[in-house]
């Protein structure tokens, strides 16, 4: 299961859908992070809530971290996993991370990666969905905020600080699947208004964003 988070706090609110306790019914759980602390406290969190529930809740010891040192060639693990120093993140054979100042072209440039046709990049540039797995130019979500893959053509580009049209473009995948962009519209004088998107049914839908319309349970439809 993908709980489709922006964030590890909005856990509480997803397990405690009651979709989410009727897929998890007699099942078990087994969870896993970077580096296994947040499961620890969700793990917790889920036994609370679910209780016999669930079969039984278990947790990968020291996450993914753990696991790739264990199974250095990488066992059931693909892409990188995203570290909270200055590896940046790290998979199969980079141990030390795909972070800081990279050699191309006889020049020093920072967070260059180059695109890769390699089947084992997961990632993709949220502009030109081109295979790439680095976090650069510390570009964020144009609705909610949270950091988005760019390749280098596109950072070159700055989408996120050109016309809105191209703003709306810097977008992270679970804004793109669940949250319609605010589409820009002419007003008085020729010039660009926002418009806000449709209201979400699902009060989490827009959890966090900066610039989406979203509907909340307690205030009623609220422009944020």
């Amino acid at each position: 299961m993908d709980p489709k988070m922006r964030k590890s706090t909005d856990f509480t609110a997803w397990l405690s859908k009651a979709e989410t306790k009727q897929e998890l019914q007699g099942k078990q759980v087994l969870m896993y992070c970077t580096g296994g602390v947040r499961c620890e406290r969700a793990s917790v969190l889920v036994k609370a809530e679910l209780g016999n529930a669930v079969k039984g809740v278990y947790q990968l010891q020291g996450g993914i971290e753990k696991y790739l040192q264990t199974f250095p060639q990488g066992g059931f693990w693909m892409g990188k996993n995203k570290t909270f120093d200055k590896r940046e993140s790290f998979g199969v054979g980079d141990v030390n991370g795909i972070g800081g100042i990279l050699q191309t072209g006889g020049k020093k440039k920072k967070g260059k990666a180059g695109k890769d046709a390699d089947a084992g990049i997961l990632g993709r540039c949220c502009v030109c969905a081109a295979a790439w797995e680095r976090y650069i130019g510390k570009k964020k979500c144009y609705s909610c905020g949270v950091p988005v893959l760019m390749c280098e053509e596109c950072c070159i580009k700055k989408p996120d600080k050109a016309s809105l049209a191209q703003q709306i473009s810097v977008r992270c995948p679970l804004c793109k699947a669940v949250c319609s962009p605010p589409l820009p519209s002419r007003a008085r004088g020729g010039g660009l208004r926002r418009v806000p998107p449709a209201i979400s049914r699902d009060p989490y839908a827009c959890l966090a964003s900066s610039r989406c319309f979203l509907r909340n349970p307690f205030l009623g439809n609220t422009s944020i």
